[in-house]
């Protein structure tokens, strides 16, 4: 039996989720073109993935080699995609 997952983990889940369907479908429709906007949704990305690869406690099965290979994919796109916001704010907003 699958031990059930705590109910903050699945809010956080959720929310995770309407969050980045509202920012994926504004960066390509009405903030297409807008720069700021387009940093700001990188970063939100990768603390997206942050967070998920810090919640894989909670729901990852004990020997599970491709989900292990999955959170790593998942950690290294949440540095990659935050530090390309961070970086893209940073010279955006010095410019």
């Amino acid at each position: 039996a699958k031990n059930p997952l705590p109910v903050w983990v699945i809010i956080t889940m959720a929310v995770i989720f309407v969050v980045l369907i509202a920012v994926l479908v504004l960066m390509n429709t009405t903030m297409k073109d807008n720069l700021l906007f387009s940093q700001i949704a990188s970063m939100i990305i990768g603390i997206s993935c942050g967070a998920l690869f810090y919640m894989r406690r909670f729901t990852k099965n004990p020997d599970s080699k491709f989900q292990d290979i999955l959170y790593v994919i998942l950690a290294v796109m949440a540095v990659v995609m935050t530090f390309m916001g961070a970086y893209g704010l940073y010279r955006l907003l010095m410019s």
